[in-house]
């Protein structure tokens, strides 16, 4: 289990480094039309387009990191005060519950990049390919899937591990 959290952790920050490259390209090429506008009257062609599409990467890329560092919220006010199996049963379950959610929400973004790539749709401005940051999209959103399934099974095994509870309990506020 910790070997997989360390792949899963090392795996989450270099995604995020790239989802930080991607925010530098965003606010380059805003700067760049907005001085473009400014000096000869008329913004970047398809910067807005391309801020567009990058921005998808760059929020999508964030959320697997986020949750290695547990910097997601999650309200334990009632549970912290049950018993441990039942604390944990109870976290176990919603973790469980939000990994489903979004395992729905990255099926639902490779099968929107299937389609897309298969209609060859594009931008309107520039005409770039929609498809390739769909994809990026869908496997950041899959690499936060296997980081909320990781907590979920480390959240059921805190019901009768000591170890387990504690490291849970630990990013509790």
């Amino acid at each position: 289990m910790k070997a997989l959290t360390k792949i899963l952790n090392e795996i989450s920050r270099w995604v995020s480094w790239l989802a930080m490259a991607g925010l530098a390209v965003m606010m380059f090429l805003t700067t760049i039309g907005v001085v473009t506008r400014l000096i000869f009257g008329q913004p970047l062609r398809g910067a807005y387009e391309i801020v567009e599409m990058i921005m998808a990467i760059v929020v999508f890329g964030s959320y697997a990191y986020t949750q290695t560092k547990h910097g997601h919220v999650h309200v334990t006010m009632i549970i912290s005060h049950l018993p441990n199996k039942l604390r944990f049963l109870f976290f176990g379950f919603t973790s469980l519950l939000s990994t489903a959610v979004i395992a729905c929400t990255t099926l639902a973004m490779f099968q929107q990049a299937a389609k897309n790539a298969a209609t060859g749709l594009t931008t309107g401005i520039v005409y770039l390919p929609q498809a390739p940051f769909y994809y990026a999209s869908a496997v950041a959103l899959l690499l936060f899937t296997l980081v909320l399934l990781l907590d979920a099974v480390k959240a059921v095994l805190a019901m009768f591990s000591k170890t387990y509870a504690e490291e849970i309990m630990s990013t509790w506020v």
